[in-house]
């Protein structure tokens, strides 16, 4: 009888937790792109931004977006042992934003929405010749933008799924350009200015991103 009991008892538990882990709902997302990988094997170019994504589901069909990209690529030396330029770089663009999503078909979702997209970028190229700094350029960039998106998903597994979409951008963007001249590797000139402007452009989202749900 006690033993009947026991595993009554067990058989119990085991179907509540069995059935609270089926009623418990995925509401975040955590992505990344691919091709920051994939260029990075088979090409060193440097711009290849990485990018972060991460959602959290406000409702069934709405989720709120944080994104981060970020390159950077420092001490890239071309040329030859005494003629040659260098060139320091780095580029951060947060992000925020909604976006809705509408089911295609059992692995199909097609999804919308906008993102509030801020930059901030440095450039800072040198050049020497017979081994000695003859110019420099350094450049500061700022810029806020407004980011309508489509995309589209494939779904993989229920935690596992792929994504890409595409984008409109319009900001606003300051832009600081310093030019300095050197003379015996001594500095002798240094010319500031600054623009700012408004810019309209389309763009993919750094091709494949892989997402893990949870």
């Amino acid at each position: 009888m006690k033993t009947k009991i026991l595993v009554t008892t067990f058989l119990l538990i085991s179907k509540l937790l069995l059935a609270q882990e089926a009623a418990k709902e995925i509401k975040n997302d955590i992505g990344f792109n691919t091709n920051f990988i994939l260029n990075g094997i088979f090409n060193s170019s440097s711009s290849n931004p990485f990018v972060f994504m991460y959602k959290h589901q406000l409702a069934e069909r709405k989720a709120l977006r944080l994104g981060m990209s970020f390159n950077v690529n420092l001490n890239s030396i071309s040329g030859n042992p005494t003629n040659y330029y260098s060139q320091d770089f780095y580029s951060i663009n947060p992000s925020v934003g909604k976006e809705w999503q509408s089911q295609l078909s059992k692995r199909w979702i097609w999804y919308y929405g906008t993102d509030i997209r801020a930059s901030l970028s440095g450039n800072s190229f040198s050049n020497y010749g017979n081994n000695q700094q003859v110019s420099e350029q350094q450049q500061k960039y700022y810029g806020l933008s407004f980011a309508p998106f489509l995309g589209i998903r494939f779904v993989i597994s229920e935690k596992l799924y792929v994504a890409t979409e595409a984008n409109i951008s319009i900001g606003y963007n300051n832009q600081k350009t310093i030019n300095k001249s050197f003379n015996n590797g001594v500095q002798f000139s240094s010319q500031e200015n600054s623009s700012n402007g408004f810019s309209a452009n389309t763009a993919s989202a750094y091709g494949i991103f892989l997402f893990y749900r949870f």
